[in-house]
């Protein structure tokens, strides 16, 4: 799954009715509004959702989720199951729950799973669609917030874990001997992971590529000798600029 970053709905209902419903209230808030949003899935198996996070989870960091959970569920994962495993593994993500009986608001507190609203399905149908666009209309508030620290963060996946780090703390990236790998350069640490430069650097364009198998960032420039064609980053290490690309450095180094 190779989208832009957007708001992720997934919806989980067991009640086919209910699940129509509920995939109408949040298709046509998305359109009327014009949200960068989607409803990626409307399933009543939990396991749609636990699958479709697991196997995109690299992919979903880039992006803010919010969840609606029927917490009744009578299948083998209850709601409260599934939303204690959406809150553990995606820290951030909105969790709204719908159900008929209210004690399971407790048992949601109880489990520490902090849900952004709870939503009563005994209320009338229009308090319900209310909600529900209310829900999505605070979540994406959320999403469009989050959008200028998200490009300040740069995910890699390194074996099976992902991992963040602020994009300024990186000073290059570089192509590795081993094939289809790059290595990162921190004041602290070198990593090496999957992945390229021209992956990276479409992902990242603050990032400056000084020639075929290097990006650097620029804020990390501490000097760049043009005679010499080498630019020095913060750690002492230099690097050396092709001929097309001296422009570009000149120009990174000057901006503000």
């Amino acid at each position: 799954m190779r989208e832009n970053a957007m708001l992720l709905i997934l919806l989980c209902e067991d009640k086919p009715v209910q699940l129509k419903e509920y995939c109408t209230i949040i298709q046509n808030h998305i359109m009327i509004n014009e949200f960068n949003s989607k409803l990626q899935i409307a399933t009543s198996n939990p396991i749609d959702i636990i699958d479709f996070l697991t196997r995109e989870a690299i992919e979903i960091f880039d992006k803010n989720i919010l969840v609606f959970i029927d917490i009744d569920l009578k299948k083998e994962i209850t709601g409260l199951e599934l939303g204690k495993w959406v809150r553990t593994s995606f820290p951030l993500a909105q969790i709204v729950f719908i159900t008929t009986d209210i004690k399971y608001l407790l048992l949601a507190v109880e489990a520490r799973i902090s849900p952004l609203d709870y939503i009563i399905k005994n209320h009338s149908n229009y308090n319900i669609k209310s909600r529900i666009e209310e829900d999505l209309r605070y979540a994406y508030d959320y999403y469009l917030q989050c959008l200028n620290l998200k490009k300040e963060l740069f995910k890699f996946k390194l074996g099976h874990e992902i991992k963040i780090l602020p994009l300024n703390d990186i000073l290059a990236i570089e192509a590795s001997t081993s094939p289809h790998k790059v290595i990162l350069s921190t004041l602290s640490e070198k990593i090496e992971f999957s992945s390229s430069i021209k992956d990276i650097h479409r992902q990242h364009i603050k990032l400056l590529k000084i020639n075929r198998g290097i990006l650097v960032n620029p804020e990390n420039i501490i000097h760049f000798d043009v005679s010499k064609r080498l630019v020095t980053l913060t750690n002492s290490c230099r690097y050396e600029v092709s001929f097309r690309r001296i422009k570009d450095v000149k120009k990174a180094i000057k901006s503000p």
